[in-house]
This record gives C-alpha cells, sequence and structure tokens, in this order.
C-alpha cells in the first residue's frame, strides 16, 4: 500500500459565484475574492460546485467563470491551486466543460452524477465517470459524491473497485456523504496501482470525526467564511489536543447550524451564507432564483443569531 507525494492535505474552498443584484455573473468581484482566500491562509479553491451554484449557470458563464479563477491564481504571489466541476443535467456541456477545464489549466476536475435522469446501477455510474475524465485525461478527476442532493446512493467502496481499471485518471472522491462508515471502506481502497484513492470530505460541521478515521483533505462552504477555525482545528487534532480540536469543530457546528436556520426559508444555505460573506469583508451579492436573497429582516435576525454564538469575536482569528 502506497500513497502519492500530490496528495491534498488541506482545506478547499468550495467558492461562492459573486452576482449582480439583477442575477448576472460579476467577475471582476472574483478579484478581491480570491486574494481574500489567499490572506486567509487557502491555497485551494473548488470552482463551481454546489457553493458556486453551478448547476443554475450557463456553461459560458462557467467557463468564464473558471477562467477568471485560473487567471488571477497564476499571477506571481497570488498563486492557489483550482479545482473545477463539471458536472449538471445535461451530459454533452458536462463533457465540453471536461474539456475546457483542462485547455485553460485547471489542476484537477470534479463531476456530479448526471442529474434528474440518474444512473440506474454503480456500473452505470462508473461508465459516465469514464466518459467524463477521458475528456481530460492529463488532470486528476475527482467523483462527486453528495446523495442528499442527488439521490445517486451507490456504495462508494463498489464504485472505487469497478473504476480501478477503468479510469486511469480517477484521483477519488469528494465524499460529501455524512456516511463515515462508507468513507472509512473508500479509504482503504486501493486503485490499479497500489495506491490509495484520496477523499476529500466535504461535511464541514463533522470534519474531525472525518480526520479520526484517516481523512487529510477537504472541500467545503464555510472554508471561505471561517478557515482560520479550521487550521486550528487541524493542528490541535494533529498534536493530539483533542479537546480543544473539539472546540472548533464546535464553532463551526454552531455557525452551520445558525445557517441552516435560515436556508430552510430561501430555497438553500446559499443565501445566508453570502450575507455573511458581504459581512466580513467580500460582497458576493445574492444567490440566483430560485434561491430568494434575504429581506432585510431576516438579516437583521441572522446577525442576532451571529451575535448569539459570538460569530463576529471568533470568526478572522479562530479563538
Amino acid at each position: 500500500m502506497s500513497k502519492r507525494a500530490d496528495r491534498v492535505e488541506d482545506f478547499i474552498a468550495a467558492t461562492f459565484t459573486p452576482m449582480k443584484e439583477n442575477g448576472d455573473v460579476n467577475l471582476e468581484a472574483i478579484d478581491k475574492y480570491q486574494q481574500f482566500l489567499l490572506d486567509q491562509g487557502i491555497n485551494y479553491v473548488y470552482v463551481n460546485g454546489s457553493t458556486g451554484e453551478g448547476t443554475s449557470l450557463t456553461t459560458s458563464e462557467r467557463k468564464s467563470i473558471t477562467e477568471q479563477w485560473i487567471t488571477l491564481s497564476r499571477k506571481p504571489g497570488r498563486e492557489m491551486k483550482v479545482f473545477v466541476q463539471v458536472g449538471g443535467t445535461n451530459f454533452r456541456e458536462t463533457l465540453e466543460l471536461a474539456e475546457h477545464a483542462a485547455e485553460v489549466g485547471a489542476d484537477a476536475f470534479s463531476a456530479l452524477p448526471p442529474l434528474y435522469f440518474v444512473p440506474a446501477t454503480v456500473d452505470e455510474l462508473v461508465e459516465y465517470c469514464r466518459q467524463v475524465a477521458e475528456k481530460a485525461p492529463s488532470i486528476p478527476f475527482y467523483y462527486y459524491h453528495i446523495p442528499e442532493r442527488t439521490n445517486v446512493r451507490f456504495d462508494m467502496e463498489q464504485f472505487l473497485i469497478k473504476s480501478r481499471n477503468v479510469i486511469s485518471n480517477l484521483r477519488g472522491i469528494k465524499f460529501s456523504s455524512k456516511d463515515l462508515y462508507e468513507g472509512s471502506r473508500c479509504l482503504r481502497t486501493l486503485n490499479s496501482k497500489g495506491e490509495n484513492y484520496e477523499l476529500l470530505f466535504g461535511s464541514d460541521e463533522q470534519i474531525i470525526s472525518a480526520f479520526a478515521i484517516g481523512f487529510k483533505g477537504a472541500i467545503g462552504t464555510t472554508y471561505s467564511i471561517v478557515p482560520r477555525v479550521y487550521q486550528k482545528l487541524k493542528k490541535a487534532f494533529d498534536a493530539g489536543h483533542m479537546n480543544e480540536a473539539a472546540s472548533y469543530q464546535y464553532k463551526s457546528a454552531d455557525f452551520v447550524k445558525v445557517c441552516f436556520e435560515f436556508g430552510s426559508v430561501t430555497g438553500g444555505l446559499l443565501p445566508a451564507v453570502k450575507f455573511v460573506l458581504s459581512q466580513i469583508g467580500v460582497d458576493a451579492g445574492p444567490p440566483r432564483y430560485p434561491m430568494k436573497p434575504l429581506d432585510e429582516s431576516s438579516k437583521q435576525k441572522l446577525m442576532d443569531r451571529l451575535n448569539d454564538i459570538k460569530f463576529f469575536d471568533w470568526h478572522s482569528k479562530g479563538d
């Protein structure tokens, strides 16, 4: 059993897509946002995923957003790794976006399963991923497993086993399931070279549990908001200071809980977290319809709830 030297052992921020008030994508705002993340110690981003409202964007918009992140991230002093999510409802466009990711220099790419018309078997999912992955064979591919959203609930250990000799550039899974038993089995699954597949955990509010069973890297929404909390959590965890690590996880869980309270009335989590981002230095605008922005009353209630958990006392430094 062996481990790749280029394994991701860091927090990857799932990026928001800045929008104008009329719902148009605001490409210019990505510049400030990218610098904000760098200043917070973030060195990896995951573009056009759920947080980025990728499935609500046109193919042209997704390409432009990807290009903007890559352009900024190749400037001296602003370097970061850019992972791109290419999946959606239209298979032809998914293939087009996979090719585009490689053409413009993405460091890795990822895909949701086909949405609405979903695979009927794990073998169909493997075949779908094979066709997507082969459009960009020179860069690593990660399957995006988020069964609560996609209703594609196949055993991911079996997916990896069946993909072993079929998808040569499959690096692993963006594992946004809370099923850590399944995750633990995937972590011990080997590819055709005898290397462990790489799992990037996607449930921010339980990352400490994922670390405990062997996850090393993670992709998540709140790494754009409170990265210092997670960085200190990881440092305490690695040092064996479990009570301290747990205290940071509790901060994360409290924050996520507050945001979900408002997500239940706005069509998703993003209206709340986009508003919070605007309060700490980056205006990413409203979400795109059918999600609804917070009204003024909800904004004040959210601020009150954030003050209840002392969010503004600890968000920037984690303490």
